[in-house]
């Protein structure tokens, strides 16, 4: 990463910092979305072997989760440019003509081998964001800032607490945590209270988001597989 994406990284994590949800999710999602419209972007029929349809190809295809997500952004044509490549590879497979005996266990180790590229750059990402955000909980400032907001959810705060450098910032971080989590826990209980009539009409904004809230803190963004080691499934 060069020092002019150091800073837009920089810029963007200060500016979902105090966020009611997880700042790292927060942008892996605008992420994700935008890589998938690149990949969409590249599914024309007149683009020919272009080095991103080789990656794919050399990836054996995206994962479930990001085909069907393409697929909701992309048109037909996009759709089927985008899956002939992974047909054409299952369809070379020694014995898939029906004469070969160790077909299931080929077809297998290709599955196996998904390599999704929305993925793998996503992870990249994830990485950095880790990073960068380590950086900017150094200063005070930005310790406010964080405090403010709902603050990690537990998967990323699992995945610092696994890089060396976390070391200081980790006391900080779980006492936020514990923060965090019992002011959702608490809007989560008034909303119940608040059920009914007329004390319904006063339900407060965060109320009304605490289910969400809750399940973005304890599970992360919808997708994310960042304590999945073999990085397929979702």
């Amino acid at each position: 990463m060069n020092a002019k994406e150091k800073r837009a990284d920089s810029a963007r994590l200060k500016e979902v910092l105090s966020r009611n949800e997880c700042p790292v999710c927060s942008l892996l999602s605008d992420d994700e979305f935008d890589l998938l419209c690149h990949w969409v972007g590249k599914s024309g029929p007149e683009d020919g072997a272009t080095e991103e349809r080789i990656r794919l190809s050399d990836s054996n295809g995206f994962c479930n989760y990001h085909f069907w997500r393409f697929a909701k952004i992309s048109g037909m044509y996009g759709n089927a440019v985008m899956s002939i490549d992974q047909i054409g590879k299952i369809l070379n497979i020694p014995g898939f003509n029906g004469k070969g005996n160790n077909v299931i266990a080929l077809l297998k180790d290709h599955i196996k081998n998904v390599r999704c590229p929305v993925c793998a750059d996503l992870k990249d990402m994830e990485s950095a964001y880790l990073e960068e955000l380590m950086s900017l909980l150094n200063e005070e400032e930005n310790k406010m800032k964080y405090a403010q907001g709902d603050g990690l959810c537990l998967p990323h705060l699992m995945l610092l607490s696994e890089r060396k450098e976390a070391g200081p910032l980790l006391q900080f971080l779980i006492e936020r945590e514990s923060v965090q989590m019992g002011k959702i826990k608490a809007d989560a209980v008034n909303l119940g209270k608040k059920r009914n009539p007329p004390l319904s009409w006063e339900q407060t904004r965060n109320e009304k988001r605490s289910g969400l809230r809750a399940i973005k803190k304890l599970v992360g963004r919808q997708g994310q597989k960042i304590l999945d080691k073999t990085n397929q499934i979702f």
